[in-house]
């Protein structure tokens, strides 16, 4: 769109009165701008209320930059759930903007423990924690499953839909371009005693594309009682299905 659509977009707009739309495209035309500032370096953004990553040389962070967030429910009752010394456990950590809302709000304290089966999606948590200047989170790049050995994942070819990574993806995510790679298996067991040394997690998000039910069958039982963390977790239908599984049977261990 040029100067002179724009501009008479723009008119349009005053004279309808519709000041959200403007808003929104001059909060959209600003992020393109940063963008460009930045190249392909990536940078700490504070549009979301607390300090984020973008790496615009990835493409669904640079996307999910540009055209904002749908997960702001979630980033306001993970703030105000945690405290300062609390442990978060991010169970599909992709663009990981759930663990930064995490480490806004538990501080220098505690710690974030985040698990993708994506070892790309791992390396670029890892590099905005270090960007962020924050010294207790990480990344383990695992596969959440009910045992520990290795299985194979599904990796989108271009690091373009990472959403639809899985064990076990769609037909529609196969035509999309996936690879198979074998990476580590893990059950939350393990990660308890090995990764977390005893800490007990306040909250737990899990968003692994259907693979939820296995591996809460993997999960310590306190985790999973009265006393247990605060569960975030997705429940995609179709992607359940996949592995044999339901939304009444995952609601069920709770």
């Amino acid at each position: 769109m040029n100067v002179l659509s724009k501009a008479l977009t723009l008119g349009r707009l005053v004279r309808r009165g519709d000041w959200i739309t403007i808003r929104l495209n001059v909060l959209r035309l600003l992020a393109g701008w940063r963008l460009k500032w930045h190249g392909e370096r990536p940078f700490v953004n504070r549009d979301l209320g607390f300090p984020a990553v973008c790496h615009p040389d990835w493409p669904e962070s640079r996307t999910q930059f540009l055209g904002g967030v749908y997960d702001s429910f979630e980033f306001v009752l993970i703030r105000k759930w945690l405290l300062p010394g609390d442990w978060f456990v991010d169970a599909g950590v992709n663009k990981g903007l759930f663990s930064f809302a995490a480490l806004a709000a538990i501080g220098r304290t505690g710690g974030v423990l985040a698990i993708d089966a994506d070892e790309f999606a791992c390396q670029k948590f890892n590099s905005g924690v270090a960007l962020l200047g924050a010294h207790n989170a990480r990344a383990l790049h695992a596969a959440l499953t009910d045992a520990i050995g290795a299985v194979t994942f599904f990796v989108s070819e271009r690091h373009t839909g990472s959403e639809m990574q899985s064990i076990r993806p769609t037909e529609g995510a196969l035509r999309d371009g996936m690879r198979p790679v074998t990476v580590p298996a893990v059950d939350f067991r393990t990660v308890a005693v090995r990764d977390l040394q005893g800490a007990e997690p306040v909250l737990i998000k899990m968003d692994i594309e259907g693979a939820e039910t296995g591996a809460l069958k993997g999960a310590p039982n306190r985790w999973l009682g009265a006393d247990g963390p605060l569960w975030l977790v997705e429940i995609n239908p179709g992607c359940l299905l996949a592995f044999g599984s339901s939304a009444s049977e995952l609601c069920d261990f709770f």
